[in-house]
């Protein structure tokens, strides 16, 4: 199982860009599950530059769905 430590060392040695991007996608996706939600959107903000074709874009847009969601109802009781 990979950790976010793991995950950076990889991304800190990789000298390709698209590998490099790919490292970033997967580092956000574990942070994502670990409740490190802006490091997560910074991190596919990462892997969508340098690897386009490794999902980050649909990932970093669901994610600003997300933080985007506002429900008045929990406001107003």
């Amino acid at each position: 199982m990979e950790s976010i430590e793991q995950l950076t060392a990889e991304i800190e040695r990789a000298s390709d860009a698209a590998v490099r991007g790919e490292l970033f996608f997967r580092r956000g996706r574990l942070r994502w599950k670990h409740q490190d939600r802006s490091g997560a959107i910074s991190d596919y903000g990462c892997a969508a530059e340098l690897a386009p074709e490794c999902g980050a874009r649909e990932a970093l847009s669901q994610a600003r769905e997300i933080m985007d969601f506002f429900n008045k109802d929990m406001y107003n009781p």
